[in-house]
């Protein structure tokens, strides 16, 4: 197949498994499944000679395909290059002549993203080869995943002085009426840094925000070591002057991500508001990083990335909260399509993965909500009504 036209290319990546279905230019569908580790996994079983090893997997791949890959015994600790494939002999011919190696498990990558190996296979694009013009519309449950499993990236949380614990105070509301031992809430920020500025209700100025303000945030940020940042000052959506003031200095004068509560969500609730904007720079440089890669690989590709609500953003556009249900909204709008096609205006979805579970009920078409739901987390985010 030569790499030319246009390929339509929708991808979810999950905790598990990364799905494609690929339209190449005739029109035909392709579909392919790989781990969302990025990996084709298979089982060496046996040396046969130097650099030949028997081996047995479920994928069948062109040989000249997979030459290039990179080849992963985690067991062994051992990394080497495929140069070759035998299919009709499963016999894998590698760089270099590893000794005693039997009967263990063994991984094939790009090392790149999963997404971006699923495309490899769909397009039959090899190492080094460009990539055929690409549409891509991307989901996933990354941030998700990271969220639930705590695996969020550290955070420093700017407020206004005298709202430090602002998150772990909440609402005061008990999710288990009759629960006496109530832990505390779990913070998705390491530490909270006051900054002393106020603006009040009406969007006045009472307390400016200083240069010796900024000065003292800089030094404190220098001698840590936080991979993101998310500023969240009290009543900034009436006046976001001090908000927009401090999130520029700190993007001029340093390399962190920095989310700003008022540019994700700019809405009366500070709580909610402020909860927003920890999530989203919790879950930045993952989704960041994610998304820098894939578009670093496919370089010309037009990348779109599903939302928690449904529609599809830019990937250069995309902010970290929405991608929280952007998997599980995609499996939405396609039960509802399914059932108008089947007659059917009330359904129930059900989408279990590997890391999380989600359920929905659509009564004609999917409910939207403005707050997002996950665990004890309450987001300022459009979104659809999944549990």
């Amino acid at each position: 197949m030569t790499n030319s036209g246009l390929w339509h290319i929708h991808i979810d990546t999950g905790g598990t498994f990364t799905d494609c279905i690929a339209e190449d230019s005739s029109g035909e569908i392709h579909r392919i499944k790989v781990l969302s580790s990025s990996t084709l996994r298979g089982r060496i079983i046996r040396k046969i000679d130097p650099y030949n090893y028997s081996f047995e997997a479920s994928w069948d791949y062109p040989s000249q395909l997979l030459e290039g890959y990179t080849i992963l015994v985690p067991s062994r600790t051992i990394k080497s290059k495929l140069l070759a494939i035998d299919y009709r002999n499963h016999i894998l011919t590698l760089e270099d002549n590893i000794p005693a190696l039997s009967n263990c498990d063994f991984d094939l990558t790009t090392q790149e993203e999963a997404p971006v190996l699923a495309i490899r296979l769909a397009t039959r694009t090899r190492l080094g080869v460009p990539f055929p013009a690409i549409q891509l519309r991307l989901g996933t449950t990354k941030g998700t995943n990271a969220l639930l499993e705590k695996k969020g990236a550290k955070t420093l949380l700017v407020v206004t002085k005298g709202y430090k614990d602002v998150l772990r105070i909440g609402t005061q509301q008990r999710p288990h009426l009759f629960q006496l031992a109530i832990p505390d809430p779990e913070p998705q920020y390491a530490d909270v840094f006051e900054v002393d500025e106020r603006i009040d209700a009406q969007g006045n100025s009472l307390t400016h925000l200083s240069p010796t303000e900024l000065d003292r945030l800089l030094a404190y940020l220098v001698e840590t070591d936080f991979a993101a940042v998310s500023v969240s000052l009290l009543n900034a959506y009436r006046n976001p002057a001090h908000e927009n003031l401090l999130v520029d200095f700190i993007r001029n004068n340093t390399d962190l991500n920095v989310s700003s509560a008022v540019e994700l969500f700019p809405q009366i609730n500070y709580l909610r508001r402020t909860q927003t904007a920890a999530t989203d720079a919790y879950l930045s440089p993952i989704i960041d990083s994610y998304l820098n890669k894939i578009r670093k690989s496919l370089k010309e590709a037009s990348i779109q990335v599903a939302t928690s609500a449904g529609g599809l953003v830019n990937s250069t556009r995309y902010h970290a909260k929405d991608s929280l249900l952007s998997g599980p909204a995609g499996g939405m709008i396609a039960a509802t399509r399914l059932a108008e096609r089947l007659g059917l205006s009330q359904v129930i979805t059900f989408d279990m993965g590997g890391t999380s579970t989600d359920t929905a009920r659509i009564d004609g078409r999917p409910q939207l909500t403005y707050v997002t739901k996950i665990n004890n987390y309450e987001l300022l985010n459009p979104s659809f009504a999944i549990e």
